[in-house]
C-alpha cells in the first residue's frame, strides 16, 4: 500500500471515531435532560368557587334533562293534563273563570307523581366528572331539578294570559295569582329535595321512585290520614307536618312567615341528610 493510500485510511479513521464520540455526546445530553423535563413542575389550575361548582353541575343536569327522553316524557304528561283537565276540562268545559284546575293538576301531579321521576337522573351516585365536594354535588343536582321544574311551571303561564282572554270583563286577582305560583314553587323546591335525597338513599331506581313518592306523599296527605289516629297530639303533629296545610294559606293569597320557614326547613333538612348518604356511596 503506498504513502497516500495510508494517510487516506488514517484520515477517514479518525473522522469516525470523531463523529462517534459527537454522537455519544448527544445521548448523554439528550439523556440529562429527560429528568428535567420529567421533574418540572406542572401547572395546576386553581379550583372554583363552590358557587361556580354548584352552578356547572346544576347546569349539566339541566341539560341532561333536557335532552333525556324521561325529560321530554315528564313534560308531555304534565302539559297533557294541565291542558286537558286544568284549563280545557275547568275553564273552557266548565265555563269557570278559575285557575284551581291548573294548580291541582301541578300538585297532584306534577309534584307528586313527576318530582321524583325528575330526581331519577340526580341519582347521588358520586359519578360526576366536575370535581366536587359533597354538599356542592348535592346542592346542584338539586338545583338542576329544580330548574327543569321551574320551566314546567313557567309553561303553565300562557294559561294565565288565556284565562284573561276568556274572563274578558271580569279582573283577575294578580296578588291571588302570583302568592299561589309562589306556594307552587315552595312545595317544588322541597319536593325535589326530598327527591335527591331518597335517589341518593338506594342504587335501585324503581325502588327510589316508590320511596320518594311514599314520602313526599305522607308529607303531603298527613292531614288527610289523622283523623284515623287518637289522641290530640297525634293530630296536631299530622296537622302541622302537613305540606297541604301550609300550602292552603299561599293558594289564598296569604304569604304567612311560618309557611315560609316550613317549606324551607323540609328543603333544607332532606338536602342537609342527602350529603352523608353520598358520601357513604362514594
Amino acid at each position: 500500500m503506498s504513502k497516500s493510500s495510508r494517510r487516506r485510511a488514517r484520515t477517514k479513521a479518525r473522522k469516525q471515531r470523531a463523529g462517534r464520540h459527537v454522537r455519544s455526546e448527544a445521548i448523554r445530553v439528550n439523556a440529562a435532560a429527560v429528568p428535567a423535563r420529567i421533574a418540572a413542575p406542572t401547572q395546576v389550575l386553581p379550583r372554583r368557587s363552590s358557587i361556580g361548582t354548584i352552578g356547572a353541575i346544576a347546569r349539566r343536569e339541566l341539560v341532561a334533562l333536557l335532552r333525556a327522553p324521561l325529560g321530554w316524557g315528564v313534560a308531555a304528561v304534565f302539559l297533557f293534563f294541565a291542558s286537558g283537565f286544568g284549563f280545557i276540562g275547568t275553564v273552557i268545559a266548565g265555563q269557570q273563570a278559575s285557575f284551581d284546575g291548573i294548580y291541582q293538576v301541578i300538585n297532584g301531579l306534577l309534584t307528586l307523581a313527576l318530582a321524583p321521576l325528575l330526581t331519577l337522573r340526580l341519582r347521588a351516585q358520586g359519578s360526576t366528572r366536575i370535581p366536587a365536594r359533597d354538599y356542592e354535588l348535592v346542592a346542584g343536582r338539586w338545583l338542576g331539578g329544580f330548574a327543569f321544574y321551574v320551566l314546567l311551571i313557567a309553561m303553565t303561564l300562557v294559561y294565565v294570559v288565556l284565562l284573561a282572554i276568556f274572563a274578558r270583563g271580569q279582573t283577575l286577582d294578580i296578588g291571588l295569582i302570583g302568592a299561589t305560583y309562589v306556594g307552587l314553587l315552595a312545595v317544588g323546591a322541597a319536593a325535589i329535595a326530598i327527591g335527591v335525597l331518597t335517589s341518593g338513599a338506594v342504587n335501585n331506581r324503581v325502588v327510589a321512585y316508590v320511596l320518594g313518592l311514599a314520602l313526599i306523599g305522607w308529607v303531603w296527605y298527613s292531614t288527610f290520614v289523622a283523623g284515623s289516629f287518637s289522641g290530640t297530639a297525634r293530630i296536631d303533629f299530622l296537622d302541622y307536618v302537613s305540606a297541604f296545610n301550609r300550602y292552603q294559606s299561599f293558594s289564598l293569597g296569604q304569604l304567612a312567615l311560618r309557611d315560609a320557614v316550613y317549606f324551607a326547613s323540609l328543603w333544607l333538612g332532606a338536602l342537609v341528610l342527602a350529603i352523608p348518604l353520598l358520601r357513604s356511596r362514594r
